[in-house]
């Protein structure tokens, strides 16, 4: 059954009327009884005040008749039913029938003599309406009488006046007057119920239908539907918006058709973009040998994408993966360090990457690459380990491949270096003769053509040993063991030592050497050894390859925190393509130019150290010109105090005029240095020399001899150097004789190694004769002084 809202509306006003007359009724009889019983209560006071004078002056008079008529008076208010009067001892005085005088008041069956006592004992009276019949009000009030005895002896007694009224006909009254308000209400509203049913059957139904109507028709996808309703009221307005509704549904409907057929073409273009985009992954998964898999850890199911299947050398689909399974095809070796690696990823949150092998079905092993990330639940309990699988045997192949060339550079490396150890002993030991003889010649007086083959023969061996120098130096920089020591180096005594050394060379060509500006009060912060070097070699090679009676300068600039030295000459000048090959090592450029002495090692050698030194070096150069080169060193950041000079060279004077004779031990194997040893030993005529051919001897010989002083080769045959010195010390009385290691071996590595193992002192191969003659004279008078203090204890 449809509710329609054109009779709801009606049938509430309806029962508005009579629910309203209702309450029209109750409030009219509320507060007409509430007057009634006030105005009841009030005209009963006032009744009962008057009467209670009265009947105390007419009973003090002993007047009965006067007082019942007064009673009957007073009883004659329709409202009460009953009225008398009682004395203490309840017998009826007066009342409104006179049947009831002289009796008791309890013939009287709604007096209650009980609520009598309390009164007159009280003096208070009680006035209530009756519980049983609430339109009877019933009264109890308290009367003096006096009366004459006849003794004459007057007497004080308390009464009670009894009285009950009753309302009811004034209740009856005030409800037919409600009832009459009541229904005219109800008439009223029922009438405009009446009307308000029919102006909205003929206002509002009618045109309520026709909208309905239009609404299920257009439920119903009937878009042409109208709901023609007219006028200028509010429904007339619902049936305009009604109607435009129309017209923006049937627009919205072609939108959402285009929208639709839109959608429909994007989707099927992005299936066909997800299909190629998958068909990519698929393939770059393939190429790259990696895939996709997640862990449930509840359930133990894996997922895993197709290239995973086939690193693990099945077809796609092949079989369900589980964990269980992947654990069967882990290498066993490996699957320990995998489990801890998960184990880890959950408890502490780190991601799980691991490289490990694993078990083909046909036996093959493979390497593969697992990266994942775990995810947990608020109570860190683990829920999924997610990532990539990745096959890396063909990288953990080239990783051991280049391993192994590793070792295998390492390896020779290591045979380069003991190649160059041994080169440089082979060298250094023929050119210990040549130069040490050659020295030993220049101490004597020659003849002028003899002095000349002398200094040829000199400056060949110096220049031999100098590119013997330059290559140990270069292998030592390649190898890393080149230490470089950096201090404050004032630029101006350095320069002019350089200047001074080059000098020399360019007497020859008659070449002018200058310094353009100063360089004095600069100070840079080098090795000065390594600087002066660098120095040196860019000197010399502008005087080398400059043309007859050319000139070369030299300048200082300061540029920011650096120093730029700069080196200029006036020979031929450099092509770009020569300035490019120009610091490798051994590459002279030009072959015409070979008639000039040099190895082709100098820049590229000076290039690393200065390198190592945090500076810079470069040139600039125009054919026909000349060439500027140019090194940038860091200035030092704080004074430097200017370095004592370093001490020149100093030809050997034998100086001694001890009396005193020493015994000196040589532990040589090869003769032309044992020789050459002995030539500079009879320089001085306090030695007595002991000579041993290998190690063996020469222990035997310090023992039987225990000399002041033992010179040691370190390339013994059987027994080398260190060996020997090993034995020498364990000796209680050979361990306090010093021993002065002499080598080929000029590297830093095996003078650092000498000094740590005791020797006195290490001299290298050419000897240099001063330097051989002063470590001879310094231990030898050490040895002179504890000798003298023995002799004195």
């Amino acid at each position: 059954m449809k509710l329609r809202i054109t009779v709801l509306i009606p049938a509430v006003l309806v029962v508005s009327a009579l629910v309203g007359g209702a309450l029209l009724f109750w409030q009219t009889m509320r507060a007409a009884s509430g007057t009634i019983r006030q105005d009841a209560l009030g005209q009963v006071k006032l009744d009962v005040t008057r009467l209670q004078n009265v009947l105390y002056n007419r009973l003090t008079e002993d007047n009965l008749q006067e007082a019942r008529l007064n009673l009957s008076v007073t009883a004659m208010d329709p409202k009460i039913r009953t009225l008398l009067l009682a004395d203490e001892n309840d017998s009826v005085l007066l009342a409104n029938r006179y049947l009831w005088e002289s009796g008791p008041a309890a013939q009287v069956s709604t007096y209650d003599p009980v609520l009598a006592a309390r009164v007159r004992g009280s003096n208070t009276a009680s006035v209530a309406y009756d519980s049983n019949e609430r339109n009877v009000l019933v009264g109890y009030y308290p009367v003096i009488l006096k009366l004459e005895k006849g003794r004459g002896m007057p007497a004080k007694r308390i009464g009670v006046l009894y009285l009950e009224a009753s309302i009811a006909s004034e209740l009856a009254l005030a409800r037919h007057e409600a009832i009459v308000r009541a229904l005219v209400f109800s008439g009223i509203m029922l009438a405009a119920s009446i009307l308000v049913a029919l102006l909205l059957h003929f206002l509002v139904s009618r045109r309520l239908a026709r909208l309905t109507q239009a609404a299920q028709t257009l439920a119903a996808g009937d878009l042409q539907v109208r709901a023609n309703v007219t006028g200028s009221d509010e429904l007339a307005q619902v049936g305009a918006a009604f109607d435009e509704m129309v017209a923006r549904i049937k627009d919205d409907v072609r939108r959402r058709q285009a929208v639709r057929q839109e959608l429909r073409e994007l989707n099927e273009t992005l299936e066909q973009r997800v299909a190629e985009r998958t068909a990519l992954l698929g393939e770059a998964q393939r190429i790259g040998r990696i895939g996709n898999w997640s862990w449930d850890v509840a359930s133990s199911r894996l997922l895993w994408s197709d290239e995973i299947y086939r690193i693990f050398g099945y077809e796609p689909g092949a079989m369900e993966p589980s964990y269980e399974r992947f654990s069967a095809t882990v290498h066993p070796d490996d699957l320990e360090r995998v489990r801890r690696s998960e184990q880890a990823a959950f408890s502490q949150g780190q991601r799980h990457s691991i490289d490990h092998r694993i078990l083909l079905p046909d036996g093959a092993i493979r390497w593969v690459h697992e990266e994942a990330i775990a995810i947990l639940d608020k109570a860190g309990n683990a829920i999924t380990l997610s990532g990539t699988v990745q096959d890396i045997t063909d990288r953990k192949l080239i990783e051991e491949n280049l391993l192994a060339a590793k070792v295998e550079a390492e390896r020779a490396n290591l045979a380069k270096s003991e190649f160059l150890s041994r080169m440089s002993h082979e060298l250094r030991t023929p050119m210990n003769a040549i130069l040490g003889f050659g020295q030993l010649l220049e101490l004597e007086p020659l003849k002028a053509d003899q002095a000349d083959s002398v200094q040829e023969i000199m400056r060949a061996g110096r220049h031999l040993l100098e590119l013997i120098n330059e290559i140990l130096d270069l292998a030592s920089i390649e190898a890393g063991r080149l230490a470089i020591s950096e201090a404050e180096v004032p630029l101006a005594a350095l320069i002019e030592e350089c200047l001074t050394l080059v000098r020399p060379l360019a007497v020859p060509k008659d070449i002018q050497l200058s310094v353009a500006g100063s360089c004095t009060g600069e100070t840079v912060l080098a090795d000065r050894t390594r600087l002066k070097q660098v120095l040196l070699n860019l000197l010399s090679n502008a005087v080398k390859y400059n043309r007859w009676q050319g000139a070369a300068t030299l300048s200082c600039t300061r540029r920011d925190e650096r120093v730029r030295i700069s080196i200029s000459d006036t020979g031929p000048g450099l092509t770009p393509e020569q300035q490019a090959r120009l610091f490798t090592p051994f590459e002279r450029l030009d072959t015409d130019q070979a008639a000039i002495e040099g190895t082709g090692i100098g820049l590229a050698l000076s290039k690393r150290l200065v390198g190592l030194m945090h500076g810079e070096i470069g040139v600039d150069s125009e054919v026909g010109v000349g060439s500027t080169f140019w090194i940038e060193v860091p200035l030092a950041t704080r004074h430097a105090l200017l370095p004592a000079a370093t001490p020149a060279a100093e030809v050997y004077q034998d100086a001694s005029d001890s009396p005193e004779r020493w015994t000196v031990l040589c532990i040589e194997d090869n003769p032309a240095n044992l020789r050459l040893i002995e030539r500079l030993l009879a320089r001085r005529g306090d030695i007595l020399l002991h000579r041993a051919g290998n190690g063996e001897t020469g222990l035997e010989m310090a023992r039987q001899t225990l000399p002041a002083l033992i010179l040691l080769d370190i390339n013994l045959p059987e027994m080398d150097g260190y060996e020997v010195l090993r034995h020498l010390q364990a000796g209680e009385e050979t361990r306090h004789i010093p021993v002065v290691a002499i080598s080929a071996n000029a590297m830093a590595k095996d003078m650092e190694r000498a000094g740590k193992v005791g020797f006195a002192d290490y001299l290298t191969k050419p000897l240099d004769v001063n330097r051989f003659m002063h470590v001879l004279d310094k231990l030898l008078d050490q040895a002179g002084v504890e000798m003298r203090e023995t002799w004195h204890e």
